[in-house]
């Protein structure tokens, strides 16, 4: 199956190992940050049938599947399967499929779900276009009547905060500058995040709750190191896009 969504936008991100240790960290900052993992309007009922879109190493639903009832079902789905584990590690509740987020719905998982979940979609939406196409996929995956949690990050939001205010941080915010700018080149536009609870229900969906939540001062830290190793990710990417004899990991050594 190709790695690249049918939107024709390139992931600009790794899938080595490094890039699951790096997921795998952001996942447990985020649950840490928000406190939950289904979020607590979602009710818990037998045989609850769960999708995770854009599931990368599966680490949401194989910790959601600890705290539900051994009925449901738990599928993640990924444009790649290269940071799946083995099949023979999961729960037995949990099944993770490759599939494209923007791609035509299969007909056998029409109206499947009671919950979709997704997380940082950021980094593969590119713009108006590509959002319709994916909550248009998101909603018919959904029973009558069922849940859409969808939680991500607003690159608009991202600041340099120093620790204490006397403390300088130029080449912070020239980093940060040079990173959303080389973004905004390769066609990212990122506007929709901040009003997505409109766009839900643009989708004919009933917002229950939206929240925005900072990053809590004690996890800034980790939030940091986990945000520069994807920055640096970034970077090969960029490089490599930009032509010449090397890939990006090259212009390193």
């Amino acid at each position: 199956m190709a790695t690249d969504p049918a939107n024709g936008y390139q992931y600009g991100l790794s899938r080595a190992f490094a890039a699951s240790v790096r997921l795998n960290c952001q996942h447990l900052l985020w649950k840490a940050n928000t406190g939950y993992l289904l979020h607590p309007e979602i009710p818990i009922t037998d045989g609850l049938r769960i999708a995770d879109i854009g599931t990368g190493t599966g680490m949401w639903p194989i910790e959601v599947s600890k705290t539900l009832p051994p009925s449901t079902q738990l599928d993640g789905f990924d444009i790649s399967g290269d940071r799946f584990p083995p099949a023979e590690w999961l729960p037995t509740n949990v099944r993770l499929s490759t599939a494209d987020a923007f791609a035509p719905v299969p007909v056998h998982l029409v109206g499947k779900y009671d919950v979709v979940h997704l997380r940082m979609m950021v980094i593969v939406v590119k713009g108006q276009d590509d959002l319709e196409t994916l909550m248009k996929n998101l909603v018919l995956l959904l029973k009558p009547g069922g849940y859409l949690q969808w939680s991500d990050c607003d690159p608009a939001s991202i600041a340099a905060i120093p620790s204490r205010p006397d403390v300088p941080h130029p080449a912070t915010s020239r980093m940060l500058e040079q990173m959303l700018a080389m973004n905004v080149a390769r066609g990212a536009d990122w506007s929709w995040v901040s009003v997505l609870p409109a766009l839900f229900s643009r989708a004919s969906l009933t917002v229950l709750t939206s929240d925005r939540l900072p990053i809590a001062p004690e996890l800034r830290a980790s939030w940091t190191s986990n945000q520069l190793l994807a920055f640096e990710e970034m970077s090969y990417f960029m490089m490599t896009s930009a032509g010449g004899a090397e890939p990006g990991v090259g212009y390193r050594k």
